[in-house]
This record gives structure tokens, sequence and C-alpha cells, in this order.
């Protein structure tokens, strides 16, 4: 029981924050996705996959779903540090324990039909015990907000 409370705890983005990439020189439009590291010890092999997933028909009756990968800048972080919050004391003006991954694709345009959707799966292990997780969160239709991930746990796109 002690060891399944030790298993990492995670959070990912509810929507997708789109901006132009300041990172990028030729300026291009990103679209990110944010993942928290809600546990007080730190996590690492983390590694995220996002996949395209388009529903089509199976025959005598229902439905199958096709998965296509989705590139993103960065997919494989080593360390990230344990969740503080401020509101014990531990105010810092950056936020190492929130990760943001981000991919080049257009996720409009993907997002727009409406047998697309997307999925963004945040694979890591607990710094103290090494027990892994997995996490996984859906994407569809209108998930895309203009704008930029707020700093901290919080979700919030401005």
């Amino acid at each position: 029981m002690l060891l399944f409370l030790l298993r990492p705890k995670v959070t990912i983005s509810p929507q997708i924050a789109k901006h132009t990439d300041n990172f990028d020189l030729s300026r291009r439009t990103c679209w990110v996705f944010k993942v928290v590291n809600k546990s007080y010890f730190s996590a690492f092999d983390v590694q995220v996959e996002l996949m395209e997933q388009i529903i089509y028909a199976a025959h005598p009756s229902g439905n199958n779903v096709r998965v296509f990968p989705i590139e993103l800048k960065l997919d494989k972080v080593t360390h990230v540090a344990p969740f503080r919050p401020s509101r014990l004391g531990f105010y810092k003006d950056y936020s190492d324990y929130a990760m943001r991954f981000r991919t080049y694709e257009d996720l409009d345009a993907i997002l727009s039909n409406p047998t697309k959707s997307l999925q963004l799966k945040v694979t890591l292990k607990h710094g103290l015990t090494g027990l892994g997780k997995i996490v996984t969160k859906q994407y569809i239709g209108v998930a895309i907000r203009s704008g930029q991930f707020v700093i901290g746990s919080k979700f919030d796109i401005l």
C-alpha cells in the first residue's frame, strides 16, 4: 500500500496552447502541452509521446483506431524537480517541476476533423522508489487556445 502512494503524480494540461515560438529562428507557430510533476519527489526517465488517432469503420459493425506518431521538439527528459508549492514558502520565479513540450505539426487541422483526436502519453519514474507510471490525456475538438501557459502548476493560458 505504501509503495502505491509513492508512485509519481503528474498532471497534463486540459488544453493545448498555440503561439509563435520565440526560440525558433523562423518564428514558426507551435502547439504546446504542459505537464506538471505534482509529487514531492523528483521524477526521472520522462518520455512523452504525441499520437494522432483516426477513427474508421470496422466490419461488420463498430469502429477501430489507427495511430500515427507526431514529432515533438523534445520528447525525453532525464530529471524533473519535485513539486514545491509557493504556499509552503518554496517560492521561486521559475517552475522546474513543470515541463512544456511543443510540436510544429498543425494540430488545428487534425482536431478540426471529427474523426481525429490527439493523445499525449507521459511515462515517468518516481525519484525515490523508481516505480513507473503512465498518464494519458485525450484531446478532441476545440482543445486549442491561443496564448502561452502561465508559470507554475496552473494550466491557465494567457
